[in-house]
């Protein structure tokens, strides 16, 4: 696997600058067992609608106790596949926002938040990268120009391994799962822990990072796409 960012050496006149953020997103939440108020950042599900609920689950960007944390989730989760990760601040539906710059292949919202060119994504997946799932997105192009970006969507699968996790990190909070794990440096990553053809995925102690396949960054190379740099990540 390698971990998948913005490509600084572009310069600014061939990167395209975008400011946006999801539609909508489960609330934070105030936990009564650690006591903190929290909410995760990168997680996301841009391909999935939950408009439908929005009067019935409120969402909100605000901390809400935890019950109702779990109301509110319980309710979405029923337009998830039933192995979707939800932690509070999870986002859904298309990113809103606006951009500028010249288009180059790769883009982003955030360093999390990664979109891609569609015919950039078309020869990815001609080039036989299986699995991608990709969302349209509401952003307005500076100048009235297309926004022909699609948003790749990953799910938080990739776990660290036990040896990069310090020794005196306490558990994760038996209610609301909180864990604040600072791993060792370099990270170390669980081989096991990436779903059977996902080539985008990201971690699940830190979802602030994107990884990619071996697969895809051969592709991804081979068609010239730019935009981006892909590390390699060691796996156990």
């Amino acid at each position: 696997m390698y971990r998948l960012r913005h490509d600084p050496a572009l310069g600014e006149l061939i990167t395209t600058y975008v400011e946006a953020e999801h539609a909508l997103s489960l609330p934070g939440v105030e936990c009564p067992t650690c006591a903190a108020a929290w909410a995760t950042t990168g997680s996301a599900y841009p391909s999935v609608d939950v408009t439908a609920v929005r009067r019935e689950v409120s969402l909100e960007a605000d901390n809400v106790p935890w019950e109702e944390y779990v109301r509110r989730r319980e309710i979405v989760r029923s337009y998830l596949p039933p192995d979707a990760v939800l932690e509070p601040g999870t986002g859904f539906g298309p990113l809103l926002g606006r951009a500028r710059g010249r288009y180059v292949d790769f883009a982003f919202a955030f360093p999390w938040t990664v979109l891609l060119l569609s015919n950039a994504l078309d020869s990815l997946k001609e080039a036989g990268i299986t699995g991608l799932v990709s969302a349209s997105t509401n952003i307005t192009m500076q100048g009235g120009k297309p926004f022909p970006y699609l948003e790749l969507e990953a799910h938080p699968h990739l776990r660290l391994a036990p040896e990069s996790i310090p020794a005196d990190t306490p558990p994760p909070c038996s209610t609301c799962g909180r864990w604040p794990v600072k791993p060792l440096d370099p990270p170390v990553f669980l081989a096991d822990s990436v779903p059977r053809g996902e080539d985008v995925v990201r971690g699940h102690e830190m979802p602030t990072w994107l990884f990619i396949s071996d697969r895809f960054v051969e592709a991804a190379r081979t068609l010239g796409l730019r935009g981006a740099t892909f590390t390699e990540v060691k796996l156990v």
